[in-house]
């Protein structure tokens, strides 16, 4: 049971799947533009999907609805849910008791949090539902609030709906609606199963829900990366796993996500010379990105110790970007520190060559990058310093994306600061990141609608047209902003 990340290219199966973009025989294109919606005069819209034109409704009330969007062979949650590969949770007494509660009732909620593998797990609970396969689908709310009656009531099908990091607290009745509604499916030979988070899922809403919400973990780590390996013909390599180097690894049990980041690895490894640094990889660089932040008490003052760590932060942000534009986001970051930034200042602090050096970023031309080596490195100072400062992400956030925002900075490494967010976003599953971009970059970057500055626009916010869903690391889950209404009004804010 495992929530993906993007496959490898290793010229087999690839090892890690990525977040299913379109599947095969998508739905036609309808007059109105929304994908898989066909134009009707009443309250029921039919779309065709998959090569045995299954039909499958979106009902339209108060212009809210629910696309059902097909879970194809090709779906990594699929692959990971087959017989001989699917790896079931630590604890079995909760897993056997999902299955039963979705043959009883016909709606089970996982509650789980991102990256534990449930979404693997709903498909392969509604995959061994019955013995005659269901027609399989993730259903894509387009809503204000939750609510059952956009949902298709289809025969013989089997629906995934995440309601994952719910805004705002749902209506009173909607957990003695979720009862009946899987009633109605059950009559109908289908089933539903919900995504969600324990940290939402509560209340006295909630409350009807309790006999068919379970409480899942993660599958065995150490399982599911030997499972991978099998899966993807790397079945020699399943020995590694048993080498003292593993052993911190195994103690911890990482969650799915973690497991399958690990799994991909050790499969694109040319040989086990490379177990050390694929260990000390996955461990994130702690070591290392704590050499680089450590103050040297004999020769730096707290401000020179500060200067250094948010030239680390800000060559992170920016890696790969001019050397003027990571000296840029430092200074700015000081200022907001309360560090006067005056040309006075400037002028007689260390030169740009000699900060870039005290933080250990190199540069290659007129670009500036951390160690090329170590492979992820930026990205883990950022997860670092979020993980590590969790008081000052509101002061985080908005260096970030002003960064972003500001017209100085050139479009390729604005573009390079929103990926960065982006990217950490989903690591550490914040959704105050995707509003933060959502709400305040692009707001910043819509003063011009015309000519340059529209084109300027598009470049600069072009990672947000593209879902946060393609910076997925190890998940195969889509990572939502207020629902997935709220991403999708911000494609459409961008004119995507």
């Amino acid at each position: 049971m495992t929530d993906h990340a993007q496959e490898p290219q290793v010229g087999i199966e690839p090892a890690t799947p990525a977040e299913p973009h379109e599947p095969a025989q998508a739905p036609l294109q309808p007059q109105d533009s929304k994908p898989g919606v066909q134009p009707h005069d009443g309250p029921v819209n039919f779309s065709h999907y998959g090569e045995q034109g299954i039909q499958a409704y979106n009902l339209h009330l108060n212009g809210e609805q629910v696309i059902p969007v097909p879970i194809t062979e090709t779906d990594p949650a699929y692959k990971a849910s087959q017989e001989a590969r699917f790896v079931p949770p630590r604890t079995a007494e909760p897993w056997v008791a999902a299955s039963k509660h979705l043959d009883e009732y016909g709606i089970v909620v996982l509650c789980a949090p991102p990256g534990t593998g449930r979404r693997t797990a709903a498909v392969r609970l509604l995959r061994t539902v019955t013995n005659s396969p269901l027609a399989l689908f993730e259903l894509d709310p387009e809503w204000s609030k939750p609510s059952v009656q956009p949902l298709p009531k289809d025969s013989a099908a089997g629906y995934v709906l995440d309601l994952s990091d719910l805004p705002e607290e749902p209506d009173e009745h909607l957990g003695s609606d979720l009862v009946r509604h899987g009633e109605d499916l059950r009559k109908k030979g289908s089933f539903l199963v919900i995504l969600a988070t324990p940290a939402d899922w509560f209340g006295h809403w909630a409350e009807p829900t309790l006999p068919f919400t379970v409480r899942l973990e993660s599958p065995d780590a150490k399982a599911l990366v030997t499972a991978e390996l099998t899966a993807h013909h790397r079945g020699e390599r399943v020995t590694w796993l048993n080498e003292t180097a593993f052993t911190g690894t195994w103690e911890a049990n990482p969650s799915a996500r973690a497991a399958w980041r690990l799994a991909s690895k050790l499969i694109q490894a040319a040989d086990a010379g490379q177990i050390q640094a694929i260990i000390t990889e996955f461990g994130d660089w702690h070591t290392d990105v704590e050499r680089l932040l450590r103050k040297d008490r004999t020769s730096q003052s707290d401000t020179q110790l500060l200067s250094i760590r948010v030239t680390v932060w800000a060559g992170a942000l920016l890696h790969g970007g001019q050397r003027s534009s990571v000296i840029r986001a430092a200074d700015d970051l000081l200022t907001r520190l309360g560090l006067a930034r005056t040309p006075a200042n400037v002028l007689t602090d260390a030169t740009t060559t000699s900060r870039l050096t005290a933080a250990e970023i190199t540069s290659n031309g007129n670009l500036a990058l951390h160690d090329a080596k170590k492979d992820g490195l930026p990205s883990a100072i950022l997860r670092h310093l979020w993980d590590e400062f969790p008081t000052q992400h509101e002061l985080l956030r908005s260096w970030a994306i002003g960064i972003a925002a500001d017209r100085i900075i050139p479009e390729e490494d604005a573009r390079l600061v929103t990926e960065a967010l982006l990217r950490l976003a989903v690591d550490r599953h914040e959704r105050t990141i995707l509003d933060g971009l959502a709400d305040d970059l692009v707001g910043a970057t819509l003063a011009g609608r015309g000519g340059a500055d529209r084109s300027r626009r598009r470049r600069r916010t072009r990672p947000l047209r593209q879902g946060p869903s393609a910076y997925v690391d190890g998940c195969q889950e889509p990572v939502r902003s207020q629902g997935r209404a709220r991403h999708r009004d911000l494609r459409r804010h961008l004119g995507h």
